[in-house]
């Protein structure tokens, strides 16, 4: 009888600890899932003809809310700072060469960018789907003549596969066609307006496989045919390195923030 109960308190004793460690295992878990880690690009670097040192790069600054206020572009002969500005409701206005106008960006009622006038007066006219996709890319000059327009074709993920150029006239000016790895991470993605952001720092997800972009002369004929392949490598779904056919490469980096 005494070892019947032994075994009993024991079997309990046992089943106690087990529920304590799901317990505490579960709270972990939870308090993991609450835990964000942000990714901010900070630099971008272009490195080729398998050199150590970058031919040029980028660097991306940010203020105490970790909206990008300042992008600059180290070349080989010059230094170009670009400068966003922010309205009251957060939204990216103005884009500054140094000092000097740039671009202004306009939105239409859902926030999305539908305008984009150039520091020379031109602009382009962005034109949307019901799923918020850009379907259509109106560019004009600054005397308002269409100069040419895009059409664009996307796959499930959103990446875009397709962007066909016209001349004013309706003959054909370029077509360009991506394929993709798979759907990963944009080094924008965890940045303040990122929609906005990718428009204006990146056409396209930086996971394209192979990217073709022909053009056409005003008769039909072609004036080129230029075709890219590409590999990365990522961390965590994030781009860390894009190399391309040839070699060439460029380099993300990041500066993680825990929320």
């Amino acid at each position: 009888m005494k070892n019947s109960n032994f075994f009993k308190m024991l079997f309990i004793a046992v089943i106690g600890i087990v529920i304590s460690f799901s317990a505490c295992k579960k709270e972990e878990t939870t308090k993991d899932e609450k835990t964000k880690y942000y990714h901010y690009l900070t630099k971008e670097s272009h490195f080729t003809d398998n050199k150590t040192i970058p031919d040029t790069y980028t660097e991306y600054l940010y203020d105490n809310e970790n909206k990008l206020i300042k992008k600059i572009e180290y070349g080989i002969l010059s230094t170009d700072e670009y400068i966003f500005e922010y309205d009251p409701d957060n939204k990216i206005v103005y884009l500054k060469r140094g000092t000097d106008f740039y671009e202004k960006y306009e939105y239409n009622s859902k926030n999305q960018i539908n305008r984009i006038i150039g520091y020379n007066n031109s602009w382009e006219t962005l034109i949307y789907n019901g799923d918020g996709s850009i379907i259509k890319s109106e560019h004009y000059n600054m005397d308002g003549q269409l100069n040419y327009y895009s059409t664009f074709e996307y796959d499930k993920n959103g990446n875009t596969t397709k962007n066909y150029g016209y001349h004013a006239n309706g003959t054909k000016y370029f077509e360009q066609t991506m394929t993709y790895y798979n759907f990963k991470i944009n080094p924008l993605s965890d940045i303040y307006q990122y929609q906005t952001l990718k428009r204006i720092l990146f056409e396209h997800e930086p996971n394209i496989k192979t990217y073709n972009d022909i053009g056409y002369n005003l008769d039909g004929s072609i004036k080129y045919n230029y075709s890219k392949s590409y590999t990365y490598e990522y961390i965590n779904g994030y781009t860390t390195k894009k190399i391309d056919d040839i070699g060439d490469f460029t380099n993300y980096e990041y500066r993680i923030v825990i929320k």
